[in-house]
């Protein structure tokens, strides 16, 4: 990474379900996936239910 044209942030943002049993019901909304390094990179989720949102952070390293 750092060099020019690399790709550092994937979003995936929550478009719709056709198979959701209400709207309030718990799903996915959105992941972004950073990458720090050859070695490093961040997943950060976040989940709704009843219209409130919960981040989860994952921290990933390679292991050698």
């Amino acid at each position: 990474p750092g060099g020019s044209g690399e790709i550092r942030e994937i979003a995936f943002n929550f478009l719709d379900i056709t198979n959701l049993s209400s709207p309030s019901a718990g799903h996915m909304r959105d992941l972004v996936v950073t990458f720090q390094d050859n070695d490093h990179f961040t997943a950060r989720w976040a989940y709704r239910e009843n219209g409130k949102d919960t981040p989860s952070v994952f921290n990933y390293t390679r292991k050698k």
